[in-house]
């Protein structure tokens, strides 16, 4: 008879330049975070599966990740790839048995930064008085948008975050 393992986390680890990527009780991932999957409660040395869809559509069914440990625990670190944008449901599996919870969670793409003259048809050089224009571009929608900026080296502070 299969064991189960309850419960499975999903857990990003953290690196130099990562924080918590969070939008209400929403958590997701961006272009190269690290996740950690951890799973606990398993008997010793059972076979790990997982099924997963992106975006409703099969991405594999009983995929074989590797056995448990002596202890009946698992642990998969690894990072999301460019091909990796889209809503992910995994569904992992120990010994046959269905762990909970089943796991969804969305990725996105590297939020992007421009800025250009708009008094001068987008040129990248400023003269006092120009205007310019700043563009960010995010596959996260309503995110907020903090902007930080110095002047000969001297911060000027955090204006408070905006609509995007």
């Amino acid at each position: 008879m299969p064991h189960s393992a309850h419960p499975v986390r999903c857990e990003r680890q953290p690196s130099n330049n990562d924080h918590e990527h969070q939008q209400g009780e929403s958590t997701f991932f961006v272009v190269n975070d690290n996740f950690l999957i951890n799973i606990t409660g398993g008997a010793a040395n059972l076979a790990v599966t997982v099924t997963l869809t992106k975006n409703g559509i099969n991405q594999g069914t009983n995929v074989p990740e590797g056995t448990t440990n002596a202890s009946g625990n698992f642990q998969l670190a690894g990072y999301m790839l460019g091909t990796s944008v889209g809503t992910w449901t995994e569904t992992w599996y120990v010994g046959g048995s269905q762990a909970a919870p089943v796991l969804q969670f969305p990725v996105v793409n590297q939020p992007s930064v421009a800025i250009s003259n708009s008094t001068r048809g987008g040129s990248n050089s400023f003269l006092v008085g120009d205007n310019f224009a700043v563009t960010i571009t995010s596959s996260q929608p309503s995110t907020s948008v903090t902007v930080a900026s110095t002047k000969t080296g001297a911060s000027h502070g955090n204006d408070p975050p905006g609509p995007s």
